[in-house]
């Protein structure tokens, strides 16, 4: 359920003396007003509000993770989670009766209204495809940011424009443009729902100090096609029976200041749970530097990922694996050769190997056409990655195990033929895959 703290700020405790000159027809010469409570506008009322509401909820059994101080868990016979976001509250529990409970207890200290099952929350749209699985959408967010910039006229675009670095950097300078204002759009989209624009919006960031017509059209361009595709969505729940898992790829020097780029996808039971595209700080000499990097960074948020899901009281299978599909970087990982070209890199990058020692890690080497970080390293019109990141379309995985409840349903597909080498079938999927060889077909429509 979500909920909203009517006006959140007024029951903050304020730290020191403040005074303020009281309003017409209340101004007396020589009178000022002494506060009691915060109020908005005041620069110390958020941080009053936070100390208060971390006081509350810590009342009611609840506590702040160490891995996000916006999450708060209460253990025990009745466990939940509270998200917070300033005055906006996402509560979960196992059953509508603790929740209310919560809510119950916060209301006698605090005017809190309730909201009911989550539906719009910060701009993104959530609602059930079933009992385990929820979509999350931006549509509403797209369309309005389509008006916003004029381009629902705009003729259809199903694919990314192409980037050409080299020409954009020998653009003049605009700047009338409302680029900056776009570019913040594009990127609370690509961040929150859309990962297929994450590598665009990541290049046109880089000019957000020069920005020049010919970016501006791009990024317009990137806006239409988020408004020819808004129906896409994120799935978020158990789409199969896996634990945590990353992908990590780079992409070594391309055009421009030659840094490479970084891209990496956190899956939690088939569910992305996260993704980034980032260039990297240095210009890397060889592949396996930049792919090293690349897992680097991979490896900080997995670990984060980690101690968040165990302060959670969630348990998750150790070591977490790590897909690589460059075969030295796994040579070197693994103490299997002489790290010589990497070995002026960063101590930080280093300890990949430790953290594989350790257990809590293990890198494994897929093929680069299944490497799901790849989408994010560079633009490309190719949406089968970004569908699988969405789980709109697990490729290569048994249909079975994404909805082992419908399995009565589901007969043999593309994505699940015997002589898929790479496809991970359940044994009872198996058996009725070799028992029906030529049926080629699957009744279940993908989501």
């Amino acid at each position: 359920n979500q909920a909203d703290v009517t006006t959140a700020f007024l029951y903050g405790d304020i730290d020191g003396e403040i005074f303020l000159r009281p309003p017409e027809p209340y101004y007396r010469r020589g009178c000022v007003w002494k506060l009691n409570k915060s109020l908005y506008g005041l620069k110390q009322s958020p941080r009053c509000w936070s100390l208060k509401l971390n006081q509350l909820l810590q009342e009611l059994g609840f506590y702040p993770t160490k891995s996000d101080r916006c999450l708060f868990v209460r253990k025990g016979a009745q466990p939940a989670y509270i998200l917070v976001y300033v005055d906006d509250l996402l509560i979960a529990a196992k059953d509508q009766s603790t929740i209310k409970e919560i809510l119950d207890r916060l209301s006698r200290q605090v005017k809190t209204k309730d909201l009911g099952p989550i539906g719009t929350f910060l701009g993104i749209n959530f609602s059930r495809v079933d009992q385990d699985i929820i979509k999350a959408s931006q549509a509403r967010y797209i369309e309005e940011l389509a008006m916003e910039f004029k381009v629902t006229d705009a003729n259809p675009l199903t694919k990314l424009p192409s980037l050409d670095v080299e020409l954009l950097d020998q653009q003049p300078v605009d700047e009338e443009v409302p680029y900056r204002s776009l570019l913040g759009g594009l990127l609370y989209i690509a961040s929150m729902t859309r990962p297929d624009i994450a590598a665009a919006v990541s290049y046109l960031s880089r000019y957000c100090d020069k920005p020049s017509r010919m970016a501006w059209r791009l990024a317009k361009q990137v806006l239409n096609y988020l408004r020819f595709t808004k129906d896409k969505c994120l799935l978020l729940g158990r789409l199969d029976n896996s634990g945590l898992v990353t992908y990590a790829d780079a992409n070594f020097a391309p055009a421009g200041d030659r840094k490479s780029q970084s891209g990496a996808v956190f899956k939690l039971a088939g569910s992305t749970i996260g993704w980034m595209s980032k260039k990297q700080k240095t210009v890397s000499t060889s592949t396996t530097e930049a792919e090293i990097i690349a897992l680097s960074m991979a490896t900080s948020e997995t670990l984060w990922l980690q101690n968040l899901l165990a302060e959670m009281n969630l348990s998750i299978e150790l070591p977490t694996k790590i897909l690589e599909d460059n075969q030295p970087v796994l040579a070197i990982v693994k103490n299997q050769r002489n790290p010589g070209l990497v070995k002026h890199l960063d101590v930080k990058h280093h300890a990949i190997g430790d953290y594989v020692l350790r257990g809590l890690i293990d890198v494994v080497y897929t093929p680069s056409r299944l490497q799901l970080a790849d989408c994010l390293t560079k633009v490309t019109n190719d949406s089968s990655l970004a569908d699988q990141i969405l789980g709109l379309r697990n490729r290569g995985v048994c249909p079975m195990m994404r909805f082992p409840r419908l399995e009565g349903a589901i007969k043999l597909c593309e994505e699940c033929l015997p002589n898929d080498r790479d496809a991970q079938y359940s044994t009872e999927c198996r058996r009725y895959c070799y028992s029906m060889p030529d049926y080629r077909r699957c009744r279940l429509p993908l989501l």
